[in-house]
């Protein structure tokens, strides 16, 4: 056995104390301090090894402590006083077991195991009033639940290579990584129960697209994450693709094309310095890739995106945002109402580009004086006519088409999933606002457009004239005799209220056979354009793959 930890001999102190605030932005678009504060501190590692048919006894401590198979499966039992559990974890999956938790593992086959201990304290917070009532009863709650985290055995190896120096920089590098696992291990445990268990594989997945999100500057071998994922790599390519209708490289490529985009558009930025924010360590191999890509080099692509555009259409930033662009200016839905105002900040913003929708003539030829002025009709016309026609504007149809060819394939992956989970059922389109609920019908393109003409799911014939249902009653929702509904929700609407809604319109709509309500969390605005398509995509997938059950 081989025992790595950074304690220090001959005292109770184990390393570093950093202190983790956990915050939330439910309800509000500022952070702010969450109820819930907890304490974390990295207590130490061990290297064991299980010779054929030997068991490996622990005794409850006072750490939480997170075990990892290295090289073969083991046979776990779990105790808590009268309280037990058994099963099996494989290899390259992580276990947490909570202080005061015995544990006895095993080989199962009799082969030697090798498997790793990472040991460290979790408690509240001292001088903080608020309580872990949220996040301690998953943290404490005994369950064999092992999970798959994306790049683990590196940090494990970064675990045992700890000397004990007690070097400060290590020690948070290996916080981080901690912090890292405690992230994965809590979502996967804090997951709504389902009617059918979500597999582990689909967990992996979905925390691989999260993981990849946040690191796409890293390097990163796909090849690695898909054997971290405990199924032979084609199967793991295959479940990466149905979530994300890509492979993962080039769901990568994807990620790394669409940042590089945003900071080419910065000013200063060097192409050289984009390269390697992005994740490329050739920057030359950057330049032929993104031309390959974008029908254009890094350098004319930010030549054509150094532009100030002032947008008179909130709209319009979910399509200049696909093409890597930010506005200087914005202005805000009823400026119409104070036009002097508004016309002296889009003079003050000295704009090369002003993106206007229909306006009276007057305040068309005050635009025309700032600057070049182009009036787009919005309303009623396709948001990607509105994109291709941006790019074309700055010379950046490349870019937008390249947008759009991505968009087609999320568009077919999806649809796949519409298909087979909803089974050419019906369903309403509800969006839930604080005060009532709007009912989109087909004479509404905006959101006809998304669900029942690019998805595919099935309008109720009762909908067929309807532009709109405005009421603040889910009664006169339910009179229009479709049972399945998919609400859109917004982000801070909680688990619990989603049920409460769903108990709700299952008694409005009793039926001998089970029907089904669909949320899709909107954490923006509903605008049509490209950037809320592309999400609303992304939800409607992940609810189909993770539904909310009661």
């Amino acid at each position: 056995m081989k025992r790595l930890s950074n304690s220090i001999e001959g005292s109770d102190k184990r390393g570093i104390p950093l202190r983790v605030t956990f915050h939330s932005q439910q309800g509000s678009e500022q952070m702010r301090p969450m109820e819930t504060s907890l304490t974390i501190e990295y207590a130490g590692s061990e290297l064991f090894r299980l010779e054929g048919s030997e068991r490996s006894g622990h005794a409850g401590g006072a750490e939480h402590a997170f075990l990892f198979p290295v090289d073969g499966k083991l046979r776990v039992i779990l105790k808590q006083g009268e309280d037990q559990r058994s099963g099996f974890i494989l290899e390259g999956e992580l276990l947490l077991v909570p202080p005061g938790t015995a544990y006895a593992l095993s080989s199962p086959d009799g082969r030697a195991v090798q498997w790793i201990a990472v040991y460290f304290m979790c408690r509240d917070r001292e001088e903080s009033e608020a309580r872990s009532e949220e996040w301690s009863p998953l943290l404490q709650r005994l369950e064999l639940a092992p999970v798959r985290i994306p790049q683990i055995r590196t940090w494990m190896e970064d675990f045992l290579s700890d000397p004990g120096s007690h070097e400060p920089g290590f020690y948070f590098w290996l916080q981080s990584h901690l912090y890292a696992m405690c992230a994965g291990w809590l979502q996967a445990a804090s997951k709504p129960k389902t009617i059918e268990p979500v597999s582990n594989l689909s967990l992996y997945v979905e925390y691989t697209v999260r993981f990849m999100t946040e690191h796409y500057n890293e390097q990163m071998d796909m090849e690695e994450l898909a054997r971290d994922s405990g199924v032979s790599i084609s199967r793991f390519y295959r479940a990466f693709r149905q979530y994300t209708g890509l492979s993962p490289h080039k769901y990568m490529t994807k990620l790394r094309m669409g940042e590089s985009l945003r900071m080419l558009a910065e000013q200063g930025r060097s192409v050289t310095d984009v390269a390697h924010a992005a994740g490329y360590s050739d920057e030359f191999y950057f330049s032929r890739h993104f031309k390959k890509h974008m029908g254009l080099t890094p350098t004319e692509y930010a030549t054509k995106a150094n532009v100030r555009i002032v947008c008179l259409v909130e709209v319009f930033e979910g399509d200049l945002a696909a093409l890597g662009l930010t506005p200087v200016l914005t202005l805000k839905r009823g400026w119409t109402d104070h036009t002097e105002q508004a016309l002296l900040e889009v003079s003050r913003a000295q704009p090369d580009l002003i993106l206007a929708g229909p306006v009276e003539q007057p305040v068309l030829d005050t635009l025309a004086g700032i600057g070049r002025t182009e009036a787009v009709r919005w309303k009623g016309v396709s948001w990607k006519e509105r994109l291709l026609r941006f790019g074309s504007l700055l010379g950046l149809t490349g870019p937008a088409e390249r947008w759009l060819a991505y968009y087609d394939q999320k568009v077919e992956n999806a649809r796949l999933h519409v298909s087979r989970s909803l089974r050419g059922e019906p369903y309403l389109i509800v969006h839930v606002y604080p005060d009532g609920y709007r009912v989109y019908g087909l004479q509404m393109t905006k959101m006809k457009s998304l669900f029942y003409d690019d998805l595919g799911i099935v309008p109720p014939p009762s909908i067929r004239d309807l532009v709109v249902l405005d009421t603040p009653s889910l009664l006169e929702v339910a009179k229009l005799a479709c049972e399945n509904v998919l609400f859109l929700v917004d982000k801070s609407m909680t688990d619990g209220e989603q049920r409460q809604l769903e108990e709700r319109w299952r008694k409005l709509r009793r039926t001998r056979r089970e029907r089904r309500c669909l949320f899709i969390r909107h954490p923006f605005p509903l605008h049509y354009n490209a950037f809320v398509y592309d999400g609303l995509i992304d939800q409607t997938v992940h609810e189909l793959m993770h539904p909310l059950r009661i």
